[in-house]
C-alpha cells in the first residue's frame, strides 16, 4: 500500500484531505447557529440571575456559546465527514486504474 517513500498514493491522500475538509465545515455549519441559539437561550433563560460584575454576565453567556459550538458542531462534524469519506472512497475506488 506504501510506496518505498513512505507515503500513501495520491488517492487516499485525496480522500483523507477531503475527510477533513468535511470534518471542519461540518463543524462550522453546525456549531456557529447552535452557538448563537445556545447564547440567546442562555440570556432568555438567566434574566433573574444576579451577576457582581458585567464581565461575568458576558462570559457564561459566551460559555454558554462555546458548550453549543462545540456539542452541535461535533453532532454535524462527524456525520459530514462520514458521508465524505464513503463518497470519495467510492467514487476513488470505481475510478483508480488497476
Amino acid at each position: 500500500m506504501c510506496s518505498q517513500l513512505g507515503q500513501y498514493p495520491e488517492e487516499v491522500q485525496a480522500v483523507v484531505k477531503s475527510t477533513i475538509t468535511g470534518a471542519i465545515l461540518g463543524w462550522v455549519y453546525g456549531g456557529v447557529p447552535a452557538a448563537r441559539q445556545s447564547r440567546e437561550h442562555y440570556i432568555r433563560q438567566s434574566q433573574a440571575e444576579i451577576y457582581q460584575h458585567k464581565v461575568e454576565a458576558v462570559r457564561s453567556a459566551h460559555n454558554a456559546a462555546l458548550r453549543g459550538f462545540i456539542r452541535y458542531g461535533w453532532r454535524w462534524s462527524w456525520r459530514v465527514a462520514a458521508f465524505v469519506t464513503v463518497f470519495n472512497s467510492v467514487s476513488t475506488g470505481l475510478t483508480v486504474d488497476q
